[in-house]
């Protein structure tokens, strides 16, 4: 919407700009209409050049950002597909190529509920590695043999700023995950 809305603005300010200038160089200057309809052409060709680049300028950033977001990798080194987890485990993975203002997450969720829990904020080193902790399931026996699913995901700075309120709030579980979240790898792990 915000591009329409733009490129309504430069068919309205180029139809200003052309009829303004051809009413001062034929009007205010005295040229002839020819020369006046000319100068007007230049000006309105010079000023769509410029506006176009502006219109587009946002689309042509988010696109960039949305390759460069695309060309991030991620691995989760443990656990591994089919693990069994205590209730606190290590986390441990890879991240390559991340877009500045990016953050991996690992997020939790039990098989079969559709409750997805975010784990705490970690740190990617210089070589793209990362150790952290989550959480699977409640204290206690109530979830042993439960199927969990872990994901690491790749988040910009607002849908980041969705999970740490998340974080820092009393909470009953995630319905839904950011739309702008993108899966880097995930596998499925046992609680012993």
């Amino acid at each position: 919407m915000r591009w329409v809305v733009r490129w309504g603005a430069v068919v309205v300010s180029s139809s200003v700009m052309f009829a303004g200038t051809w009413w001062a160089c034929q009007g205010l200057a005295g040229l002839d209409e020819g020369a006046s309809l000319g100068i007007a052409g230049a000006v309105l060709a010079v000023f769509v050049s410029v506006a176009a680049w502006w219109v587009t300028r946002d689309r042509q950033d988010a696109e960039d950002a949305t390759r460069f977001a695309r060309s991030s990798t991620g691995r989760l080194i443990s656990p591994r597909e089919g693990a069994q987890v205590d209730r606190q485990e290590q986390v441990s993975g890879l991240v390559r190529d991340l877009p500045s203002g990016s953050q991996p997450w690992i997020v939790v969720w039990p098989a079969g509920e559709h409750v997805y829990w975010p784990q705490r904020e970690f740190k990617v080193d210089k070589d793209g590695g990362f150790r952290s902790v989550a959480l699977f399931g409640r204290s206690g026996t109530a979830d042993h043999g439960g199927v969990f699913h872990v994901r690491l995901v790749l988040a910009d700075a607002p849908d980041s700023a969705q999970l740490r309120a998340f974080l820092r709030a009393p909470h009953q579980g995630l319905r839904d995950l950011p739309r702008g979240m993108r899966t880097l790898d995930e596998c499925t792990v046992v609680r012993r």
